[in-house]
């Protein structure tokens, strides 16, 4: 397992499209990079996933200094980052993507948190910003606080440019609450869900789970050798009453084990 502070040692010693495990923290500034951003993802594809996966416990904070995340050129290939929060981010000079900034990717973020992020100077889109054609898929994440406020800026949540970008709410195992419209920029004709929204997903206890986009978490189902031995138990149980000619018990029981 990785963690925060060698994230990206990690990818730059890694293979392409290696998995990568992160440990719960908060990673600020990376050692090996240059001050313009706290993560550069170049010219690899990878797989970047928080062991905790609540969305809140692997955080990139650009400490409003830097950008928090840049990926560029994935070789066409997925790169996909999920259950991280990424706050603060600000280039302070033209670059855009406050949170992150995308150049001839295609990415896949689950359960990702942007915000407070910011462009402060010249560059678009607070939260992510976006350069020629990308793809993006965006799987549960969350906006909120993200700015464009320099001259000329544009897309407080999103500047899209070029490409395909696909906003869905929260996975299997998540409770989802669907908040309030992006601000997105979409000036040169590139694809974006539409209206696209934020959403907060709220991780399911242990023992519950849902569908994908459900409000709430429910039971679970058991599987397995399990699954047939409680169904065989229960019917055992069904024909003993029936036979009997208690049908308030049969419907008892059918409603305790109901789920």
């Amino acid at each position: 397992m990785v963690a925060p502070a060698g994230l990206q040692e990690a990818f730059d010693n890694a293979n392409s499209e290696d998995d990568l495990l992160v440990a719960p923290g908060t990673l600020t500034a990376s050692p090996e990079n240059d001050s313009n951003n706290v993560l550069f993802f170049e010219n690899k594809p990878i797989s970047v996933e928080c062991s905790d996966r609540s969305g809140s416990a692997c955080i990139i904070d650009g400490q409003s200094v830097r950008s928090a995340l840049r990926i560029f050129d994935t070789l066409g290939k997925l790169t996909t980052l999920s259950y991280f929060t990424l706050q603060n981010g600000d280039p302070l000079t033209t670059a855009s993507g406050g949170g992150i900034y995308l150049y001839q990717a295609i990415v896949r973020l689950v359960v990702v948190t942007l915000k407070d992020n910011a462009v402060s100077d010249s560059g678009d889109g607070g939260g992510i910003g976006t350069y020629q054609t990308n793809t993006l898929t965006m799987v549960g994440c969350k906006f909120s606080g993200n700015t464009a406020t320099g001259t000329g800026n544009d897309g407080p949540d999103i500047y899209w440019d070029y490409g395909t970008a696909t906003v869905s709410g929260c996975p299997v195992g998540y409770a989802q609450t669907q908040e309030s419209a992006l601000e997105i920029s979409n000036k040169f004709g590139g694809t974006i869900t539409s209206p696209a929204y934020s959403f907060a997903c709220a991780i399911c206890d242990a023992g519950k789970s849902s569908t994908a986009g459900a409000a709430s978490c429910s039971i679970t189902c058991p599987s397995g050798h399990f699954a047939s031995r409680f169904l065989h138990v229960l019917s055992r149980g069904e024909k003993f009453f029936r036979e009997r000619g208690n049908v308030d018990r049969v419907v008892h029981t059918l409603y305790r084990w109901e789920i």
